[in-house]
């Protein structure tokens, strides 16, 4: 890696990879001169800059503007990541990288149908592939189940159906959702971001606050866990009202 500075008005400073810092053809920079005459004469006074500046700017500096608006216009992971700790900023700032870097390669060396896919439809395929991941010993969807063993059959059956799971998204208002781009809020079991609550436990509250839990296709346990405390206070309540 090399880093080079070079002065054209003001300072400009880049560190690369590649090329050279020997002499590169001259930047030819425009200027215009008063006649006198009420006419204008304009004319060009060469620059000299280095190989690696000339590069730059002749002919890589138009595809990191595209790589930036595909970055910072579409995918805009670091406004959607709310943080104010540095090293998540410089995360969001390296996935969000990788991603353009993976669709501009997808789009290049995959064929025509996939040059014609836009980068849009490009994050949502990569977004539903990591929610429904089956790749080095993630869960299967179809082995994740929803209902806890049952201690007592009937008691399971009728509560796993009083706590539906329904998604905190689809739960906000249309203002509150186009305002708040992340939705995810601490689960009430592990206290890892969930993006689901149960809506039986949350009407119940006179607060209403949501019981937030995670969704079984994230291989934790939380529902079951919810689920299995609920008959348990159930069978307690039934208990007590039996005395």
């Amino acid at each position: 890696m090399a880093a080079h500075a070079w002065y054209d008005g003001k300072t400009k400073m880049l560190a690369a990879t590649c090329s050279t810092t020997l002499a590169g053809n001259p930047h030819k920079k425009r200027r215009w001169e008063n006649r006198g005459d009420g006419t204008v004469r304009d004319f060009f006074v060469p620059v000299k800059r280095p190989k690696v500046v000339e590069e730059y700017f002749e002919e890589g500096a138009a595809a990191i503007d595209v790589h930036n608006h595909y970055r910072q216009g579409g995918l805009r992971l670091e406004e959607a990541w709310g943080t104010t700790k540095w090293e998540h900023r410089v995360a969001a700032t390296i996935i969000g990288m990788s991603e353009v870097d993976a669709c501009l390669a997808y789009s290049r060396f995959e064929g025509e149908d996939a040059a014609k896919m836009s980068h849009r439809d490009f994050t949502e395929q990569v977004a539903l592939g990591l929610i429904h991941n089956n790749l080095d010993g993630a869960p299967q969807e179809e082995e994740v189940t929803c209902t806890p063993p049952p201690r007592s059959s009937s008691s399971s059956s009728s509560s796993s159906g009083k706590h539906p799971l329904k998604s905190i998204a689809k739960a906000l208002t249309p203002d509150v959702h186009q305002r708040k781009r992340n939705h995810a809020r601490k689960c009430s079991i592990c206290k890892n971001p969930a993006c689901f609550f149960c809506e039986g436990c949350t009407n119940a509250r006179p607060s209403k606050r949501r019981v937030v839990l995670c969704s079984p296709n994230t291989g934790r346990d939380c529902f079951e866990r919810h689920i299995l405390k609920a008959v348990e206070q159930e069978q307690e309540q039934d208990s007590e009202d039996d005395e």
